[in-house]
This record gives structure tokens, sequence and C-alpha cells, in this order.
């Protein structure tokens, strides 16, 4: 019987075993503030991963994804000539832009952080998935409190909480195609578990479409923030202030973007 017991007691973890090797495409690691969304303020290590299955024109992390001439043009093809300039003329060197790291690399780029605080973004970083599920039980394992920023187009990942989503759909001023950004079976599965529901919001017009959003899925108030698109510290503060009257109308919660109003354009902050 004793030892019986003392067997109990052994925790067996697989999935520390099956990540040896395995490598992720990053986009670029940094410690910050997480500067939107529930944990604002927050001190964070960011994992931003590359590559991403949708192409929003005001996207400010396009050095993760839009590496060819061919995939600008067709984004311009979607485009009202308005929108032109939000989307720039810069396509990216993916050899520069995504590289393989091995997991046990990064796990020692941790280490060198004073928090375990872990934000893993992109790109859509459930687009590598499969490596996730075999590797992020290992962090919970070592302490880490993890979040994951996801635009809603791909299941979760198939590992028990406590994994937080930060979940993004992404409506028409993305100009996406909506049969690829909008997948209300995928958006109630993250209802089941421990998420909000983050939009982007351009103009008021987008409202209408967030409502229908949340009442095709059942989202409700208490679980939505509003943010405003922009990238410079006046066009964040412009559309702040209807976008909070907004939320005390209707009872979302308001995030701003910390780090936009801090650093303005720029990269690893």
């Amino acid at each position: 019987m004793g030892n019986r017991n003392k067997l109990c007691r052994i925790r067996v973890y697989a999935p520390s075993i099956r990540v040896i090797g395995m490598e992720l495409l990053v986009s670029e690691i940094f410690y910050s503030i997480q500067g939107e969304g529930p944990f604002l303020g927050r001190p964070s290590i960011f994992l931003r991963l590359a590559g991403c299955n949708l192409e929003c024109v005001w996207c400010d992390t396009k050095y993760t994804w839009l590496f060819s001439k061919n995939q600008l043009e067709n984004i311009r093809s979607r485009l009202p000539e308005r929108k032109m300039e939000v989307l720039g003329n810069v396509i990216f060197d993916r050899e520069i832009e995504a590289s393989k790291v091995g997991i046990a690399t990064l796990e020692k780029r941790f280490s060198s952080f004073p928090v375990k605080n872990l934000v893993i973004t992109g790109g859509e970083p459930l687009l590598q998935r499969k490596i996730l599920e075999n590797w992020l039980p290992r962090l919970l394992e070592k302490g880490f409190s993890i979040e994951i920023e996801t635009n809603g187009t791909i299941f979760p990942l198939k590992i028990p909480n406590p994994i937080h989503y930060n979940v993004s759909p992404k409506l028409s001023n993305s100009f996406n195609p909506v049969e690829k950004r909008y997948r209300i079976e995928v958006l109630r599965e993250f209802l089941k578990i421990d998420s909000i529901f983050k939009f982007v919001v351009d103009e008021k017009e987008d409202l209408e479409e967030i409502e229908t959003i949340l009442e095709e899925v059942g989202i409700g108030s208490e679980k939505v923030f509003l943010m405003p698109q922009g990238r410079t510290h006046e066009e964040v503060g412009q559309k702040s202030k209807w976008i909070v009257e907004i939320c005390k109308e209707r009872g979302f919660r308001f995030t701003p973007r910390i780090h936009v109003e801090l650093w303005g354009d720029r990269r690893g902050v």
C-alpha cells in the first residue's frame, strides 16, 4: 500500500518529452507590459509567432505575414481607394522576419526575464497549434501564466485551462472575405472556456456588425471589449472618446492601446 501511494505522487509529464527538438516559426520575442485587454498593464513576455491566415488591411504586424507582391496586390484588389494609404506598399522579407526557434532556446530566453507572464501573439499563433499543444502544459507546470491572442477562426488548443484567450473576431473593416474571417462554430467553442472577445472598432457603423455577431454566437456584454483601430496616439485618442460612450451605453468594456500611447508605431515594445 505504501509503494502504491508513493507511485501516485509521482507526476508523469509526457509532453516534456514530445517537445524536445520541436521548433516554432517566430517573428520576435520581447519584454513589455500588456497594452490592451483584461490584463492591461501587466509586465509580460511577448512571443510573437509568424504567419497568419487573414490579411487585415490595418494590421500593425504585417511583418509577420506580408511576404509577397502577389499577396499585396490581392489585398489591394479588395480595397476602396480611401483605404490604400492604410495598407501601404511595404513587403517584408520572410528570411529576416520569420525564424525557426527551438523550444529549449525559447525557454532559456524566457528565464532571462523577471516574470512568468507569457503572451503568445502573432500573426495567428494557433496556426502552430500542434507544437503549442505539446509545449504549453510544460510551461504551465513551471508556473507560467499564459495568454493567447487569436483571430477566432481556428479552434482553441486541446489542453486544459488555465490558458486565457483574447479572441479578436475580424469585422468587415478588415477587408477579409467574410467566409475566412467569421466562423461561428469556432467562436462558440471559445465561449465555453476562459476567453474574452475583443473587437477592433474603426467607425461607428462597426457597432451594428458587432451586435449581430454577439447575438448569433451568444456572447454576453460582460465578455466584450471594444478597442480603437489606430497606429498613432492621435488616431487612437480621437476614436477612444466615442467608443467609450458606446461601452457605457451597452455595458461593454473599453480597452485602450497603452503601447501605442507610450511608444507609437514601434516594434518590440
